[in-house]
């Protein structure tokens, strides 16, 4: 139960009115007022909002943003490797100097959108900078700091992402003509089976069911501060990934040949036998790849990715079925990201309920024979 105290004048300070509450865990708390009037209706608002069970302590929103957000990423245990070293590097270089020593309470939207406007960044930086600001103030949020979430719904606007490049089979085929042998099949299950490259570095012996041209993708590896570590896939979720025969037969060959075929070895590893690392990769092995196969402007290895999907959509694929291959956390990713790329749906649909009707109206021209 809250109380009021009276704290008579004094020589130095006139006459003020302290409010006196516990929380709701049992913590002590106080602030002085300069009414009565104003303490009353504080206290009524205590009172009230513990009943309704949306009380918030005062004291918490006093903390420092820094200090908050520190506690954040030493506790986010949820979040991949290179996504933690990610929020890190933007943490020490945008957030902790521009906002760190800001008092939880004190951020508004206003305090958040001057933040991030003023940000000099591109606006890739600038968007995850957002990013991470809003999920830790939604903590605060949860933990019962703060009432709503200021760096929600800020309207800003989002980069464009760079626009996908989809080969051909032909320039596909070209491309594993020209790389080393051992990378050979990687590029063929990159573009045909839509792993990521870092669910290809990862994968293990143990993960390939060939003879049924099944690949089981549980894993993905990333250069997190210059080191190698694997962790689950970006989605959190595994998938199996049914691969074309003439792919599975190119990785059976590959395993005989490159690796030792115990069940824990790494599938692809770079020329020394380690890990392999995506930035070589692409520097010393695709890129130039690329350039002696005559494909300019030169793809992104992460191209192949966005080719396997290019292809099981010429194939006549579902988008439930791309979104499988793709590992998309949900059909509303593949059709934004793909979408184009799909026959006319609506036409499409048009024309099947055409043949419906039309088939449904030639029924009813039909009179049935009755004897007699």
């Amino acid at each position: 139960m809250a109380t009021i105290r009276i704290l008579e004048a004094s020589a130095r300070r006139p006459r003020r009115f302290r409010v006196e509450w516990y929380t709701p865990e049992g913590a002590h708390r106080s602030r002085t007022f300069p009414t009565r009037r104003a303490a009353e209706a504080f206290l009524h608002e205590i009172e009230s909002a513990k009943l309704r069970g949306t009380y918030r302590d005062p004291a918490a929103g006093r903390q420092r943003f820094g200090d908050y957000l520190e506690r954040w990423l030493a506790e986010a245990v949820h979040l991949r490797p290179a996504t933690r070293a990610l929020y890190r590097r933007v943490a020490d270089r945008h957030l902790i100097p521009g906002l760190g020593c800001r008092r939880l309470a004190e951020l508004d939207r206003a305090a958040c959108r001057s933040f991030l406007a003023n940000l000099e960044a591109g606006p890739a930086t600038v968007e995850v900078v957002h990013r991470l600001l809003r999920r830790v103030l939604e903590d605060a949020v949860r933990d019962g700091i703060l009432e709503r979430n200021p760096a929600a719904r800020l309207g800003l606007r989002r980069p464009r992402p760079r626009e996908a490049r989809f080969l051909t089979p032909e320039e596909v085929a070209a491309i594993a003509d020209e790389v080393p042998g051992r990378y050979r099949a990687l590029v063929l299950l990159l573009a045909y089976g839509g792993l990521r490259i870092g669910e290809a570095s990862a994968l293990t012996i143990r993960r390939l069911d060939l003879p049924r041209r099944r690949v089981e993708v549980v894993e993905s590896a990333a250069e997190v501060e210059g080191r190698w570590e694997v962790g689950e896939t970006k989605t959190g979720k595994g998938r199996v990934v049914v691969l074309p025969a003439s792919v599975a037969e190119e990785l059976a060959r590959h395993v005989e040949r490159y690796t030792d075929g115990r069940p824990t070895s790494l599938v692809f590893t770079s020329e020394d036998g380690g890990p392999l690392r995506r930035g070589n990769f692409r520097a010393r092995v695709f890129a130039p790849a690329c350039r002696r196969a005559g494909i300019s402007p030169s793809p992104r290895v992460h191209d192949l990715r966005h080719t396997a999907v290019a292809l099981a959509i010429r194939a006549g694929a579902h988008p439930k079925a791309i979104q499988e291959l793709a590992g998309h956390s949900s059909i509303k990713v593949t059709l934004d990201r793909y979408g184009h790329l799909f026959p006319s749906l609506a036409e499409d649909l048009a024309d099947r309920l055409d043949s419906m009707a039309r088939a449904a109206a030639e029924r009813g021209r039909v009179v049935p024979f009755r004897a007699g």
